[in-house]
């Protein structure tokens, strides 16, 4: 074989062995735990994300059964039901209903007449750090009214549309008695669950 033909061989073969270790291993992702998971993927490049799924960010994943409830979290509830701690007392009804216009009221009435309400401005997803209620203890009692700014109160809607709205809220409910003495009663783990509005 002449010379030219060898290095022309050694050439082409030069060529093809740079070419072939240049398309090395397909990168991504190699944890089959990751949101991004690349199945193709031989080699990991560190771009691996992962879901920081939680009891409170209005998706249901993980194992919940409903959003934000049931699996790993708190149980979902009775469709149509209103829940609370109330100064650690469970108050809990399915005699409610929601109306809405130029905001959403929601009216929870127990057996023995007792009644809670909480309007918000809309039905939107998430954190609704304003909003306003009314607790009254008894048929005919005193109202005690959900303050402002002052104390903690919180309202987050984790369901909405469908014709469905679900939600948790806490918070401190302020009222005065006849002789103007401020009262107050403490409302904790609140949750509303699939109500038809």
């Amino acid at each position: 074989m002449n010379r030219k033909k060898v290095w022309k061989y050694l050439l082409i073969l030069c060529l093809m062995t740079g070419f072939i270790s240049s398309c090395g291993k397909e990168e991504g992702c190699t944890d089959a735990t990751a949101a991004n998971y690349d199945a193709e993927a031989e080699e990991d490049d560190g771009s691996c994300i992962y879901d920081t799924a939680s009891c409170s960010d209005g998706i249901q994943n993980q194992d919940e059964t409903g959003i934000d409830c049931g699996g790993v979290c708190a149980s979902c509830g009775t469709p149509n039901t209103v829940t609370v701690q109330l100064d650690g007392n469970t108050w809990e009804t399915g005699n409610t209903s929601v109306t809405s216009g130029a905001s959403i009221v929601i009216t929870a009435i127990d057996a023995d007449n007792s009644r809670l309400e909480l309007t918000i401005a809309d039905d939107a997803l998430g954190a609704h750090d304003e909003f306003t209620g009314k607790y009254i203890p008894e048929a005919g009692g005193a109202v005690i009214y959900v303050t402002g700014s002052t104390d903690p109160t919180s309202l987050q809607i984790t369901e909405s549309g469908s014709g469905k709205l679900s939600g948790t809220f806490s918070g401190i409910f302020k009222y005065s008695d006849l002789q103007g003495n401020v009262m107050s009663v403490e409302f904790s783990e609140g949750s509303f669950y699939q109500l038809d509005y």
